[in-house]
This record gives structure tokens, C-alpha cells and sequence, in this order.
């Protein structure tokens, strides 16, 4: 492209020549990302433009519905400037661009353009693609604001298509023509349990001669604003050539989205803000380091040429065999930029911000986020405490500031954890206290008056099992605040799930009264929340080892873990990925190939961690087998992959199988935590453990503490390709008993 871009203004260029230096002193690791991962399937990712949880995510949107990017299609139909998550969890983007060429068309069957996957390209912050009728879009993207840039090479008329009926639960939109450079608008939608304000503030680099604006489908002749659910609008240009339109979101007001315009992108430089983009991008992906994952490529000698072969056979064939050890790094750097996409940026660049309840507030020494994707049951907080304290704290004062629902609960595992981890900066009461208040509603379903949550209510069964344990997260934090009585009475609340447990079944059961409720299948999904009784068997993380006694004793307790892994039953079509019972994307299971260590056969979870992690997660762009549009699939296959997983927040990291030759974690204090496994270079084969040694010198527990990582150092595991039995079984197992976990106390 040939578009001729203005300079910028001092104090931007100065800002980029510091991030950019900066930058250079970290290890460059975004040529591994593949933004492309999960596109496919049910991954819903979008390979588009975007900082590291920014507010803006500038990407292509395919297909004939309206929930994202596919890579399998072949139609683009606009280019959407932000993703967020309806009531359900599933993605939808909003505020759609399109260029077209020709007379303008504004129903999406008609403005859509084909293309071909060769003229299709994205890295960390960039994006490309040119359609067949020749016009290639460029974008990028600041925290708060996006650049596109159309090159329309040969046409003497084209057009800007804006959509702002496109995307999830429309509400209402407006738009306003300025002049013939600028326009700007708003989207209201519905969302989880909350409406989402979007304004945007759009200039061009060059005039539009003409415009028109539909509400409904129909044009409203020489009016320069409309409102309504269906609100689309063109722009015109005569012979364009090549435009570039920056522009600013906000979820406070259009004068926000103006202010967050010209403060991130002053002018149409793109070239700036791409190489600014993959600055922050090389910043953030730089606090892991991964070497190695598998056996070096065999050099591979070229054929001689043939000689007389008198059998006339061909010469053989020089086969290329695959590095597999990049592409482990694809898959691990991708999966680290996705648990970066969100949560996202919310205040606008001077701190304002909306508040849940509609009303305007300042972040006064932080950065507010919309954090309703933290708000899910799993791997991901345990990424956040570990390496970003200072993100972590602006997380939790996002939610006690009013971005989250109270019902949401998991997020206060991302607390607790904190907590345990002795991060400070937040109100730790205030947060406890809108735990508590959430929980006595919710407790009221059953908990306090019959120990659980009766059968004939919706998802009894999935209900008391996580109200059990959002009590035990509740009881953790009255402990560390010194609340006793608070705490013992959500510690007796917490073990509300050995109600539902049936000894003769074998299965948490839902029950009215003192009957179980006939006839019982493991497989019936009626009181479960998106699965059945197998996958609810183990849900009680914070007390494995009573619902161990109840089983019967440790091995009953493998037998039930070796049968969850192995029986096949027919599962939900939203989710592809299964071992047995088990799928990343059920995120109250995740932990579950951890609980062998309870037993005598802890070499188990390697295996199944090997196997999970080799079939469910691939370098491409089904790669993934679950929504992972809240990084929480991704933020999984990393904590599997350095080693170590911790069931419970505040908990012992309970080891499992190391993935790479070396992975290195660069503390918030500038220590590194470096996990060696030299086995993974010997062979693909070697995933049993047969010793460890912790800061050179051997090591005999299945755990790890949060010390012996926060202190920095080296943990080595020495693999093999049989399993080691007698060392397993001589190793301290790890506890998972209700009341033992401490916490820091809070002063």
C-alpha cells in the first residue's frame, strides 16, 4: 500500500520510541503467536487487531451469523471493533465497518465480500486481507482505538458501510454525521445480566462526497442523525484511492471517545501503531519463557541423485518431518495472548467510567476493567496472582467499584488467591462482605434451611455443589479477617454437599426431602448445569478427601477416577473435546486429573495430563475444544504445561508435567522461577516422573508451595517412558481437606 501518512505529533513519537526501546531489552516471543488458533470450531477466537486487554479488538467478522470469525469461511461481511460475552458466555463484536465499491448495499448478504486464505494475514496487533474485487484492509488497534486503512485500488466510487445493528442483543443505536470527515455514534446491548454502552468517534482521512443513513431498512432522505435497533449508514467516496479512518470508543460518552481518539491515535500513522502494538505485546508475552517441548528435527540429508536402478524403482522421497517443538511454542505463546485479551479496559484515558448501576465514576490510581470474564470457575486467576500483582489488584477493585455481577461468584476465587498470596491494595472486608451478602440469597435456595438445594428447583445438584464451595471461599476470607464465627458458619455451610451424595450410586444425586429422586443415570443432565452426574463427581476441590472416605476409600476413590476417564457417553455439541467425561471447557472439572495423587497410582495424572494435552489442543485453527473467549481454555493448557496446578485458590501446586525442556516465569520481583524437564528432548514418550530435585537437591512431595516458587529458583523433574511406581508412591501427597488451607492474615 502506497498511503502517504502524516507525522506525528512530538509527544506520541516520543512515547513510542520509549516503548519500543523498552521493549527491545525482552525477548522477542510474538512470531509464535498464531492469532488464527481457534478460529475454528468452538474456540470462538477472532484473529484481529488488539493490545493486551484493550477495549478495542479490531477484527474480521464472517459467515452468515452474527456470532464472530470462522476460519473455515470464505465471506467477510465488516470489521467489528469490539468483542463482548452475552448471558450464555458466547462472543458476539460490535460496531461494524465494511468497505465496499460500487452503488452501496447495506443488508449484510449483499456487502459481503469473498477472499482467499493466501491473501490473508495476521500477527500480535495487525491484520490484513485483500478480497477478490482487490480492495486489502490493513488494521491496528491502541488500547482504546482502532485504525483501518482500505486501499481501493482501481474504483472511481467506494463506500464505508457502518452497521450498528450487528452483534449480540441490539438494544438501541444512534449516529450522527459531523461533516464530511467525522462521524460518530452509539450501541446499547443486552448482556450478562447488564446493558453495554458502546460509543464510537470516527474520522476519516478523506472526504465523503455523500451519505445515507436506514433505520429499518429504510432511508431516511437528507437526515444527518438517526436512532433505533437497526441503524446502518454509507459513506461515499469518489475515486478514493486509499482512506484511513482512526477511531475511539467509550463505553461514558461520545466526548470520551473523541478524548481516547486523539489521545492514542492522533493521526493515520499505522505503521507507528502496529510497531507500538507488537511493543506491548513483546512486553507482556516476555514474563514467560519456554525453551524446547520435544525431541530436535533430525537433519535430514538430501536424496543423491538416482543412478541405474535396473528394478526401475523411483529414488525414495525426502520426507520434512515437523518441528514439534515450535509448534508446542505456538500453541503456549497463543495461549498466552489470549488469556491477555481480556479482561478489558473500561475507563476512558482520563479514568472515567460507568458504573454497573449507570452512574459516573473515576478510577483514581488504577485502571478499571469490565471484568465479568474473570467471573468463571478454574485455571485463569491462578495466571493473573502469579505474575501480575499490580493487574490483579486493579481486577479486584474493578468488581468492588462495580464492573461484575454479584451473582457471579467464581470471581472471588481470584481474591481469595490474592489473599493467600499476601497481595495488597484492595478493601479485602469490602470484598468479603459482598461475598457473604451474595451467599446469604443464595443460601436461602435450600442450603440453611434443609442442608441443600431441594430436587424439584432447577440444577439442584450443580447448585449445592458450588454454593458448598462459594461458602468455602467466603469461610477463607472471614478466617484471614479474623471473623471466626463468620467463618465457622460458611465452613458448616461448605459441607452442605455431603447431602447430595448417594454411597449406593456413587454419584452426588438430586434429592426432595429424604428421597433420592428415580429413576438415576449418570448421563441425565436435569440437575446439572452444562453436563450430568459424571461430571459433577468430583466437585468439591476444597474437601477431596472426605468425598474420598465417602467413596469408599482410595481405591474406590482411582477406580471412580479411572472410569470417569473412560466412559463415552454422547456430550453437547457447543463443546468437541473429550477424554471420557473429561473437557478443559467443563471448567469445574479441570482439576480432576490431579486428584490421582490421593491415591497410589498418583502416575496417572501424567498420563491423563499428557493425553488431554496432546489431544485437545493442537497449532491450528480447530486447535481448540471449548469457548475460549475468557482465555480460560488457554490459561489451562498453561499452567499444565509449566507443571504444576493448584486445585483451590491459596492452594498447594500440585505437580504434574512439565511440557518443555525449560520454562521460565519472571516474577512481579524480578526473580525467575525456572521448570526444567530435559526428558522432553529425549523423546516425546518420556511423560512418568522419575525424580525431582528442587534448587539441586532432591525433592519428595507431589507438591509445590507458592514460597518455593515466589522465591525464584529451579525445580528439575527427570521423565521416563515407564511409570515409577515406588518413587510415586514414597513422595508427601498434597491435602485437600476443608479446613486446612491457610491464608495470610489481613491487618
Amino acid at each position: 500500500m502506497k498511503f502517504t501518512y502524516s507525522s506525528a505529533c512530538l509527544s506520541a513519537m516520543l512515547f513510542f520510541v520509549t516503548a519500543n526501546t523498552s521493549a527491545q531489552k525482552k525477548k522477542d516471543h510474538t512470531p509464535l503467536v498464531n492469532t488464527f488458533i481457534g478460529t475454528a470450531g468452538s474456540g470462538h477466537s477472532y484473529p484481529g487487531a488488539a493490545t493486551p486487554y484493550g477495549m478495542v479488538l479490531l477484527t474480521p467478522v464472517t459467515g452468515t451469523s452474527q456470532d464472530g470469525y470462522s476460519y473455515t469461511d470464505s465471506t467477510i461481511h465488516g470489521f467489528t471493533h469490539a468483542v463482548y460475552a452475552d448471558a450464555s458466555g458466547l462472543p458476539h463484536s460490535e460496531i461494524l465497518f465494511m468497505p465496499t465499491i460500487g452503488q452501496p448495499e447495506l443488508s449484510q448478504a449483499k456487502r459481503s465480500a469473498s477472499f482467499k486464505k493466501k491473501y490473508e494475514k495476521a500477527s500480535v496487533g495487525f491484520y490484513n486481507v485483500t478480497f477478490n474485487n482487490k480492495v486489502e484492509i490493513e488494521l491496528t488497534a491502541t488500547s482504546r482505538a482502532g485504525l483501518q486503512v482500505y486501499d481501493f485500488p482501481t474504483a472511481p466510487k467506494a463506500n464505508v458501510i457502518i452497521d450498528l445493528q450487528y452483534g449480540g442483543g441490539i438494544l438501541y443505536s444512534e449516529v450522527e454525521i459531523v461533516n464530511d470527515h467525522e462521524v460518530h455514534g452509539l450501541r446499547t446491548s443486552g448482556t450478562d445480566g447488564n446493558k453495554r454502552s458502546t460509543y464510537f468517534y470516527a474520522k476519516f482521512s478523506k472526504p465523503f462526497k455523500t451519505f445515507g443513513i436506514a433505520v429499518n431498512g429504510a432511508l431516511q432522505v437528507g437526515q444527518k442523525s438517526a436512532s433505533g435497533a437497526d441503524v446502518k449508514l454509507y459513506l461515499q467516496f469518489d475515486d478514493p484511492g486509499e482512506v484511513a479512518i482512526r477511531t475511539g470508543l467509550s463505553h461514558v460518552s461520545t466526548a470520551g471517545a473523541l478524548k481516547n481518539l486523539d489521545t492514542e491515535i492522533p493521526d493515520f500513522d499505522l505503521r507507528k501503531i502496529q510497531k507500538a502494538a507488537k511493543a506491548t505485546w513483546t512486553e507482556e508475552l516476555s514474563k514467560m519463557e519456554v525453551i524446547g517441548g520435544a525431541p530436535p528435527v533430525p537433519r535430514v540429508e538430501e536424496a543423491a541423485p538416482a543412478t541405474y536402478n535396473p528394478y526401475g524403482r523411483p529414488s525414495p522421497k525426502v520426507v520434512k518431518l515437523p518441528d514439534f517443538a515450535a509448534l508446542k511454542q505456538n500453541v503456549f505463546y497463543t495461549a498466552m495472548y489470549h488469556t491477555m485479551l481480556t479482561p478489558n479496559i473500561a475507563n476512558d484515558a482520563d479514568g472515567t467510567y460507568i458504573t454497573t448501576d449507570n452512574k459516573t465514576a473515576k478510577s483514581e490510581g488504577y485502571t478499571y476493567y469490565d471484568v465479568t470474564p474473570i467471573n468463571t470457575f478454574g485455571s485463569r486467576y491462578q495466571l493473573i496472582t502469579l505474575t501480575d500483582p499490580k493487574r490483579t489488584v486493579d481486577f479486584i477493585k474493578s468488581y468492588l467499584d462495580g464492573s461484575g455481577n454479584n451473582t457471579n461468584l467464581a470471581f472471588n476465587e481470584l481474591i481469595l488467591d490474592a489473599t493467600a498470596k499476601g497481595i495488597k491494595g484492595f478493601d479485602a472486608d469490602k470484598a468479603y462482605q459482598k461475598l457473604r451478602s451474595s451467599l446469604n440469597n443464595l443460601n436461602n435456595e435450600g442450603l440453611k434451611q434443609q442442608g441443600f438445594v431441594q430436587g424439584n428447583k432447577p440444577l439442584s445438584v450443580s447448585k449445592t455443589l458450588f454454593y458448598s464451595y462459594y461458602n468455602w471461599l467466603a469461610a477463607q476470607m472471614a478466617k484471614a479477617l479474623n471473623k471466626t464465627q463468620e467463618a465457622n458458619e460458611h465452613y458448616q455451610l461448605a459441607s452442605s454437599w455431603k447431602k447430595l451424595f448417594n454411597i449406593k450410586t456413587g454419584f452426588f444425586q438430586a434429592k426432595t426431602g429424604d428421597k433420592w429422586q428415580e429413576p438415576f443415570k449418570p448421563i441425565d443432565t436435569v440437575a446439572y448445569e452444562r453436563g450430568n452426574a459424571w461430571q459433577y463427581a468430583f466437585m468439591v476441590p476444597h474437601d477431596e478427601e472426605a468425598l474420598l472416605e465417602m467413596m469408599g476409600g482410595k481405591d474406590a476413590f482411582e477406580e471412580k477416577l479411572d472410569s470417569f476417564f473412560g466412559t463415552l457417553t454422547e456430550h453437547p455439541i457447543y463443546i468437541e473435546g473429550f477424554t471420557g467425561q473429561f473437557s478443559v471447557a467443563y471448567l469445574y472439572n479441570n482439576f480432576i486429573p490431579y486428584l490421582y495423587a490421593f491415591t497410589d497410582n498418583s502416575q496417572k495424572t501424567q498420563s491423563y495430563i499428557n493425553r488431554i494435552i496432546n489431544q485437545l489442543y493442537a497449532p491450528e485453527a480447530s486447535g481448540l475444544s471449548g469457548n475460549d473467549y475468557n482465555g480460560q481454555i488457554s490459561a489451562w493448557y498453561i499452567t499444565n504445561s509449566l507443571g504444576f496446578y493448584s486445585i483451590i485458590p491459596g492452594g498447594q501446586y500440585f505437580i504434574g508435567l512439565p511440557q518443555f525442556d525449560k520454562a521460565t516465569i519472571t516474577l512481579p520481583s524480578n526473580k525467575q522461577f525456572s521448570i526444567v524437564n530435559g526428558g522432553t528432548a529425549i523423546t516425546r514418550k518420556n511423560f512418568y516422573l522419575q525424580g525431582m530435585n528442587l534448587e539441586k537437591s532432591g525433592y519428595n512431595k507431589l507438591y509445590l508451595n507458592y514460597s518455593d516458587i515466589a522465591k525464584g529458583g529451579e525445580f528439575e523433574v527427570f521423565t521416563g517412558v515407564m511409570a515409577n511406581k515406588l518413587f510415586m508412591q514414597d513422595l508427601e501427597k498434597p491435602t485437600s481437606k476443608q479446613q486446612q488451607t491457610s491464608v495470610s492474615q489481613q491487618k
